[in-house]
């Protein structure tokens, strides 16, 4: 016969992930310069999508152009406070949501 453990509560469960997860303190992208860079390379495509469906390969390329625009455009906005902010951990840098 298996024993029976009740199952634990809402709490409980909360408070164990949070052992597990420690001080996790990344930010995991969560700025306006990688939500900026991500939207910018939907765009393109989105309009690179449009172009293959309508057979219009300049409007392709363009879509190509913009999608590769948008890692840069994300790189630029960090550099310039846009992005996640960093403090000084104990185990290097580490990433907080600002």
């Amino acid at each position: 016969m298996s024993a029976h453990r009740p199952a634990p509560t809402t709490q409980q469960a909360i408070d164990a992930r949070k052992e597990q997860i420690g001080d996790h303190l990344e930010s995991h992208g969560h700025s306006r310069a990688a939500w900026t860079g991500v939207g910018v390379v939907i765009l393109g495509a989105l309009i690179a999508s449009i172009g293959t469906v309508a057979a219009a390969l300049p409007v392709f390329w363009v879509g190509m152009v913009v999608m590769a625009a948008g890692g840069p455009i994300g790189w630029f906005l960090g550099k310039r406070g846009h992005g996640a902010k960093t403090m000084q951990g104990g185990q290097g840098e580490k990433k907080v949501v600002s």
